[in-house]
Parts: structure tokens; sequence; C-alpha cells
């Protein structure tokens, strides 16, 4: 289902990728992958950012950085916050950014 969704993506369609994403998303939890899940929150925040959903992307986000920081990822965890950012000033929180 995750390489649907990307394909999905890739062709421009997010709204149907981020339904095989979410779909995805489920099973990862089942079968507690939290290295797929990390990598599916990935995908659905960065696809709701392209259809300029950035509520929803922040929610992906900062489930993505909960499992970040578990593991002690500096470098994904800057690239959360990075990301986090962006949508704050596209929601013109500033002072929350």
């Amino acid at each position: 289902m995750n390489n649907l969704g990307l394909a999905y993506k890739a062709l421009g369609d997010y709204a149907t990728a981020i339904q095989y994403e979410a779909q995805s998303l489920v099973i990862a939890r089942e079968i507690q992958d939290d290295q797929v899940e990390e990598q599916i929150l990935k995908n659905l925040g960065n696809a709701c950012y392209a259809l300029g959903d950035y509520d929803k992307a922040i929610e992906y986000y900062e489930q993505r950085l909960i499992l970040a920081r578990e593991v002690h990822d500096r470098r994904t965890v800057a690239q959360i916050l990075r990301n986090s950012w962006q949508c704050l000033l596209r929601l013109e929180l500033y002072d929350q950014a």
C-alpha cells in the first residue's frame, strides 16, 4: 500500500496517495514497525503540505517527531522541525514558528 501511495504521489494525485498511505500507517502500527511508520508519517505530512492542508501536515510531523526523538535521530528531528516551521509560516502563525 505504501508503494501505491508513493506512486500516486509521483503522479501528483496527493489525495489518493494519502488514502493509501493512511492504510499503510494502520498496518505499520499493527505490526509495530516504527521505521516504516516513521516513513509513512513523513509521506503523509508531505502530501498534506502539498495539498495545502498545513494543520494536518503538522499533525503527522508531530507524530513522526515522537518516533525520531525516541531513537535519538537528531537529523530527522531537525528535518521535522523545519517542515513544521514551514507549515506554521504558511498558516501565518509566526509566534509559534
